[in-house]
């Protein structure tokens, strides 16, 4: 597995942004595939979070990091 860490505002999660960790095998391909919503590693004003995400057949994967607002 691939584990993807990012740190996000705490008042902005609380504000209704959505966080979504995603992955493909291929840069320009869709429908990118969502890795669930992590694990809030550290938790205060500012958040670190950690996704899971299976390895790619190729021993690689690209991986995003999409927020959007409500």
């Amino acid at each position: 597995n691939l584990r993807f860490r990012y740190t996000r505002s705490k008042a902005a999660f609380d504000s209704g942004l959505a966080f979504t960790v995603e992955y493909h095998d291929l840069l320009d391909a869709t429908p990118w595939t969502p890795a669930g919503a992590g694990v809030v590693m550290v938790d205060g004003p500012l958040q670190s979070v950690e996704a899971i995400i299976p390895a790619g057949p190729a021993g690689r994967r690209f991986v995003r990091l999409r927020v959007t607002a409500p």
